[in-house]
């Protein structure tokens, strides 16, 4: 009973067992007050009759109210923190963008959502965004400069893609952008407004004006792929784009991502070189 009542996660949870507890505190004091002039005082108890009830319950509402007062604050700073760690468990803390497994579930949401609508919206599209040179930022000007890059790189994405566009941070410098009903032409133009936001002009960071600069591969995420696929075709691109020279935009659709494929033949340290 006891864990029962101190088992609680929300306030809905601390309410109802804050209930429980005063009826239980009601009916103790009740039965305290009863035993208290029934046996301790039973002429007493016979003059006052009912008296004693109500002054039965106005102990438990004396006793009750500090209770509840303590359970209902500790109901609010446990939603406050199960606030916060269900904020954590979905936000990039640097950036306050979406982190990856927020992305995920977001994305096979909205596509669940783009196919159970009007056929034309059957297809969307994403881009994965990955900062060039990043190493050689964190190695020229430090850490900190690295994090302040990727926080302007996340709010120059945000100020770039459409009003109900996905937006996240996948991992290290890699974002990730998915766009409902978004067909090659309007994906193709966010990709660019992207880049062209970042690229524009040198960043201060430190002190030090440094120009920035973002590589993307970009895809259809067709109602018929799965979503990994999807994932797996624009990595194919990105890798594409960081070899064509990055600072580049790169987008096709699954039947064309083959022609990219042999850029992409490459050993592990070529690979994480391209990345850099």
């Amino acid at each position: 009973m006891i864990r029962y009542l101190l088992n609680f996660r929300t306030v809905t949870d601390v309410a109802v067992r804050t209930v429980i507890l005063s009826l239980v505190i009601a009916l103790l004091a009740a039965a305290a007050t009863q035993y208290s002039y029934r046996i301790l005082m039973p002429e007493q108890f016979e003059q006052v009759g009912g008296m004693a009830y109500m002054i039965a319950f106005s102990l438990a509402i004396l006793l009750g109210l500090p209770v509840i007062g303590v359970f209902f604050t500790a109901g609010l700073e446990i939603n406050r923190l199960n606030s916060k760690l269900e904020t954590l468990a979905q936000e990039d803390s640097l950036t306050g963008l979406m982190n990856r497994r927020k992305f995920l579930e977001e994305v096979a949401t909205q596509r669940a959502l783009d196919s159970a609508e009007l056929v034309m919206r059957n297809r969307g599209a994403l881009l994965i965004v990955d900062a060039d040179h990043f190493k050689r930022i964190n190695d020229d000007h430090g850490h900190q400069a690295g994090d302040d890059a990727l926080v302007f790189i996340a709010n120059a994405m945000r100020q770039s893609v459409r009003d109900d566009d996905i937006v996240a941070r996948l991992g290290g410098e890699e974002f990730g952008v998915f766009l409902s009903n978004a067909d090659e032409s309007t994906a193709f133009e966010v990709s660019e407004r992207i880049r062209n936001s970042i690229c524009a002009a040198p960043v201060e960071i430190a002190g030090t004006p440094v120009r920035l600069s973002v590589s993307i591969g970009g895809t259809e995420a067709l109602r018929s792929q799965s979503l990994s696929d999807c994932m797996r075709n624009a990595d194919i691109l990105l890798y594409a784009a960081k070899q064509a020279g990055r600072n580049k935009s790169l987008f096709a659709g699954p039947a064309r991502v083959a022609r990219f494929i042999n850029l992409n033949v490459m050993d592990r340290r070529e690979r994480v070189n391209a990345r850099a």
